[in-house]
Formats: structure tokens, sequence, C-alpha cells
């Protein structure tokens, strides 16, 4: 036998399997004298089977239906009655769906709207083509409108109650992490149980007083499809229709006066709980989808700008370069030669100092660590700044007490206060004060708190002219010039003390106090004590 014969007889066998195997716990749940089931989950296999494994496959769930019919024994008009309506509603769901451009991860609202709409329509076909079938046998009885709601809402629950939870496992990259929160899924898996309880506690007092306990599943799986996604929202409906159906098996075949009646109304319970945790679980899936796109159509800006303003950063500096190049090769007997050698230099190290920001920017400088004193380093840091930031810029130093060390490389955090500061003088150019402070705090670590040194520089300028947000952290995404060169910035300041911060454990906070200047603390962790 050939390889494709071989897969598709191997389909074939675990569709009609599954079919059959679903179908007899069906059959297990219906109600006394009557063909009609709570729910027919075969019908969630056959469409779980045909959307990924092809259409073809309604043949191995009609050659399965026939066999349990023939099994259950069932006259050949009812045998034929049955196989056709159950084999009509999976497959029109199918087509629907595919019609419909339909995404087995139902991460998008759109998908769980047009799953609930075909398996509304595929069972209302099948509930339509065995009540015609019937009718055309025995004539019309008075019952048979709720016959058909019966076998209606049985398909749609059965179909909701499988499908989604197979096409949710077999869709791959489902947006939501689920296993993200362990402790709630635990809390989930707990509520659930205890529901499942309190429902077979119930069943004796009949379906309302089922229904009533089961309202409690709602928010359960309300909470599922929220945090957790499509996938987990929809295993918490398999749980919960489970459960109706282990609590109902008895009361169905024991006191109950309208049986039509309690299967719709508990059939009618589990397709609309079902449905808004589809729904919801769709919806914050989307959501959270659209924040991703967003944030990389933000990273992807970034990219641009970043690309941009190095592209002209790195065009100035080879200008002068090759400029003071040209000048020396036209004239060596010029007496400025050593002027244009300096301007070569300067411009090489301007060049070498973007690098290394942009090696702090993507967290990729090797760091030498070593254990110092925070206010040694500003105070260190402050001698050296009046000459970079002009003498209309005022700086004040803000020193605390009794600050634990930290352990990092001195020299780059050294070089980005610099740098911090150099951004604050470019956002003055009429001048102003820069103010240096330090303080003992503390920053969180996953789920504790740990001992650390906040470092803050402020100025006095203009108020912040862009979002302060994570925005603000991105290259170029500041004032990158004065009027005065010497205190041009090259804007990657904010990038390059995020990129160091974070690379050391750290965090970077950027705020603007009352709509005046622009405060960034860094909070560093302390050294160990005893380090």
């Amino acid at each position: 036998m050939k390889p494709g014969l071989l897969r598709a007889a191997g389909l074939f066998a675990a569709t009609a399997v599954a079919y059959a195997l679903a179908a007899f716990v069906s059959l297990a749940f219906r109600m006394p004298g009557t063909n009609v089931s709570l729910v027919w989950l075969a019908a969630g296999v056959a469409v779980a089977a045909m959307w990924l494994h092809g259409t073809w496959l309604w043949t191995a769930a009609a050659a399965a239906g026939l066999v349990v019919a023939v099994l259950e024994g069932s006259s050949p008009f009812n045998v034929a009655r049955v196989v056709a309506a159950n084999t009509a509603a999976p497959v029109v769901v199918v087509l629907l769906l595919r019609r419909l451009r339909f995404e087995p991860a139902l991460a998008r609202f759109r998908d769980s709207v047009a799953l609930l709409a075909a398996s509304a329509c595929g069972g209302l076909v099948g509930a339509v083509i065995n009540a015609l079938l019937r009718m055309g046998e025995r004539g019309v009885r008075g019952d048979e409108l709720g016959r058909m709601l019966n076998w209606w809402l049985g398909d749609v629950t059965g179909l909701l109650v499988i499908a989604p939870v197979a096409l949710t496992w077999s869709a791959r990259g489902t947006p939501l992490a689920e296993a993200r929160r362990r402790r709630e899924g635990v809390a989930v898996a707990i509520l659930l149980v205890l529901v499942a309880v309190l429902a077979w506690l119930s069943f004796p007092r009949g379906p309302g007083a089922l229904v009533s306990v089961l309202y409690l599943a709602v928010p359960v799986q309300m909470w599922a499809a929220a945090r957790f996604g499509p996938r987990v929202g929809a295993q918490a409906f398999g749980v919960v229709g489970g459960g109706v159906l282990l609590a109902s098996a008895n009361t169905l075949q024991t006191s109950v006066a309208d049986p039509h009646s309690a299967l719709a109304l508990l059939d009618g319970f589990l397709i609309v709980s079902g449905s808004a945790s589809l729904l919801v679980a769709a919806l914050v899936a989307e959501k959270e989808s659209g924040a991703a796109a967003l944030a990389e159509a933000r990273r992807m800006e970034s990219v641009r700008r970043l690309a941009g303003g190095l592209a002209h950063d790195f065009h100035n500096l080879l200008t002068v370069i090759l400029g003071h190049v040209d000048l020396l090769r036209i004239d060596h007997s010029r007496q400025d030669v050593e002027s244009d050698l300096d301007a070569i230099r300067r411009a090489a190290a301007r060049a070498a100092s973007i690098t290394q920001q942009l090696l702090a920017y993507g967290q990729l400088m090797l760091l030498r660590p070593t254990l110092f004193d925070v206010n040694a380093l500003v105070r260190d840091v402050g001698s050296a700044l009046p000459g970079l930031l002009g003498p209309d810029v005022a700086l004040r130093l803000e020193l605390a007490d009794s600050l634990p060390s930290i352990r990092t490389d001195r020299d780059q955090l050294g070089r980005v206060l610099s740098q911090l500061c150099v951004r604050a003088a470019a956002a003055m150019p009429g001048g102003g004060t820069i103010t240096i402070a330090t303080a003992a705090t503390r920053l969180t670590q996953g789920q504790l708190q740990a001992p650390a040194v906040a470092i803050r520089v402020e100025d006095t300028g203009a108020p912040a002219a862009f979002d302060l947000s994570d925005a603000v952290l991105e290259p170029y995404a500041g004032p990158i010039a004065t009027g005065d060169p010497a205190r041009r910035s090259s804007g990657l300041e904010m990038a390059m003390a995020d990129g160091f911060v974070r690379q050391v454990g750290g965090t970077v906070q950027v705020e603007s106090p009352g709509g005046r200047g622009t405060v960034v603390t860094l909070k560093l962790p302390a050294a160990p004590s005893g380090a």
C-alpha cells in the first residue's frame, strides 16, 4: 500500500473509532424511550477531523454512525435518517468555516463568531433533515417541534464542547501564553472541580437546581478565558460540559415531568456560557495581538529612527575626516597641520563614543564590575562636567548619607551620568540648573524587593517635547541639538542609559513633574552585604 493510502486509511479508521466512541457516550445521556441526547459529542469530533484532515472524512463519520445505529437496533429507515442528519451537520459546519476564512486559534473575535454561527447553522440543518424524514415516515406529531429543538441544541452543544478544544490545540502559535499564570490555573481548576461536585450533589432536585448551581461556573469560565486565552477557555467549557453530563445523567432518567424542556434548559445553559467564554477569550486575545502589533510597529519605527540618526551622524563625521584628509593631501606645507589632525582625532573619538553608546543600548557592552561608592562617583563626574555644560548651566549635587555600595562598571556608569547631563543641557538652551541626587531605595526583582541605590538627574528646562513613555528611552527620541555645538546631544543618551542599567539588573524611570523639566531616575541593585 502506498504511503498516501496508508495515511488515509489510518485517518479514516481513527476518525471512525473516535466518532463511534463519542456517539456511544452521547447516547448514554439520551432521554428514556427516545434517541434524543443531551449532547451529541460526535458532531464535534467530526468537525475537528474534517477541518484538520479534509472534508472527505465525512465518509468515516457516516460509516461510524451507520455501525452505531445498527448496533442500537434501529430500523433501516431510522438508520438512514440518523446517519443523514448526523453527517450533514458537521459537513455544513466545515464548509461554512472554510467559506468564512476561519482560523482555528480562535484568537480573533470574528473566528469565534464564525464558529458559533457555523455550529448553529450546521446543527439546524441536521435537525431539519431529521425532522423532515421523521415526519415523512410517521406524519406530524405534537412533540415534533420539541424534538427538533432538542436535536438542534444537542448538536450545537456537542460542537462547542469538543471542536474548540481540538481546534485551538491544533493551531500553532496561539497568541496568549496559557501557562504563564500557574497559580491562577490551579485556582481555576479547583473552582471548576468544586462546581462539578456541587452540580453532582444538586442533581436529585432536578434540572432547575442543577442549572442554578452551574451559574457558579460562569465567572470561572470567564476568568479562564480572559486570563489564559481561547485554548484554556475552551478547556474550561469542556470541563463544565462534562460536569453537566455526569450530573444530569440520573436527573434525566428519574422524575422529570417535561424531558424536552429539561434538555432545552441544560443545552441552553451550555451554549450560552460556552459562547460567552469563547467570545471573551477572543476579545482579550485580539486586544493583546493588537498591542503586540503596535509594539512591533513602534520597534520598527525605533529602528528606522536609529538607522537614520546614525547615518546622519556618521555622514557628518566622515565629512569632517575626509575634508581634512583632502586638505592635507593638497598642501603638505600648511602650517596648521596640527589643527587638521586634531579635527580628525575629535571626529574619530566622536565616532567611537557613538559606537560605545550603541553597545550600551544593545546591552552588549563588556562590563568590568567593581565595588564602589556611588557618592564618590557622582562627585568625580560633577567635577568634570562644568566644561561640558557651559557657563550658563549650574550643577548641584544632593548626596544622601550612608548609601550601600554597588557592584558594576564604574567608568561606564560615569559615562552614562555624563551623557544624561549633556542631554539635560541640550534641553536648556537658555541655561538652567542640573541636579544630581542620590538616595537609598528598593528595587523589585521578580516577587522580591532588594536594596538599591537611586541616582536622579533633573533639569529645569522647558517641558519635555516628547511622550514620557517607553519611546522616550529609544534612540533619537528626544531633543538632539541646541544652538551651542558644545552642548550638542547625540540623541542616544537615554537609550544608552536604559541599555546599561538593564544590563546590570536595574531600571530607568523618566518623569516631567509639574510639566517642567525632565527627571531621569536610575535604580541600581546594591551589592550584597559583606561583598
